[in-house]
């Protein structure tokens, strides 16, 4: 049974659609817009994949890195901050010039697969402005993580980022119940 389990979440998840440096996908009942090809920036020993995932029924959305980034986590909050890249170098928020970084705590989590996730939860600043207006329109995206003292910064690219999502946007507009 558990052979099948893992033969059908890896199946569905190779069920994607590319779009340049990112893919699309569904399963599980979410949306998957996710891009696997981070870059090491400072510090890291892995680099985790950038996943955004979209639950059908609810709607939530959850912006999470999944990969191990600290080997001696031992549950206290990871302090994560995002920047943006424009394709001139020049790096922003989206909120204007008075907001120099977009904070988050996160906490981590393991699948029953031993696989950990970070996932961002909003401090000041909203997910669904970083999922929507902060990624679609940038270059690429930055992060970095902060537990005990010790930071870890990795970049992604968001070329086909705009692609991915609008699938999104397609196939969900598709599946609204409306009753």
């Amino acid at each position: 049974l558990l052979l099948l389990l893992l033969f059908f979440s890896s199946s569905v998840m190779c069920q994607s659609v590319d779009f340049n440096d990112w893919s699309y996908a569904e399963a599980y009942g979410k949306y998957y817009l996710f891009q696997q090809k981070g870059i090491e920036v400072s510090n890291c020993d892995e680099v985790p994949h950038l996943y955004v995932t979209i639950d059908k029924e609810s709607t939530n959305i959850e912006i999470l890195l999944r990969g191990a980034l600290y080997d001696e986590y031992t549950g206290d909050e990871v302090k994560v901050k995002v920047k943006y890249r424009r394709a001139d170098g020049t790096f922003f928020t989206g909120y204007g010039a008075d907001v120099d970084v977009i904070e988050f705590n996160s906490y981590v989590y393991t699948n029953a697969d031993g696989v950990y996730f970070l996932l961002l939860k909003p401090i000041k600043f909203s997910i669904i402005d970083m999922f929507t207006a902060g990624l679609y329109a940038s270059d690429q995206v930055y992060f970095q993580t902060s537990l005990n003292g010790e930071d870890k910064v990795i970049r992604y690219s968001l070329k086909g980022y705009d692609k991915a999502f609008d699938y999104f946007d397609t196939k969900y507009d598709e599946n609204i119940n409306p009753f």
